[in-house]
């Protein structure tokens, strides 16, 4: 079972809203590479992605939920 009871596409190739989301704006060569240095990760909810005056731990793209 993934974690949080949440299920985790880890090819961002494969996703079947791609095309209705951000990624769809980028041409298959851009997310191809994207996808070869991504990391897939599954939050809580009320997890912090970031801290105030903290270094960044990356960029995010959120496929789902929302950031507040």
């Amino acid at each position: 079972m993934p974690a949080y009871d949440t299920q985790a596409l880890e090819n961002c190739l494969k996703c079947p809203f791609r095309e209705e989301r951000f990624l769809g704006i980028f041409p298959g060569r851009l997310l191809q590479a994207l996808q070869e240095i991504n990391a897939t990760s599954v939050y809580a909810k009320g997890a912090f992605l970031c801290l105030e005056e903290q270094p960044p731990r990356g960029a995010f793209v959120l496929c789902t939920g929302r950031a507040g």
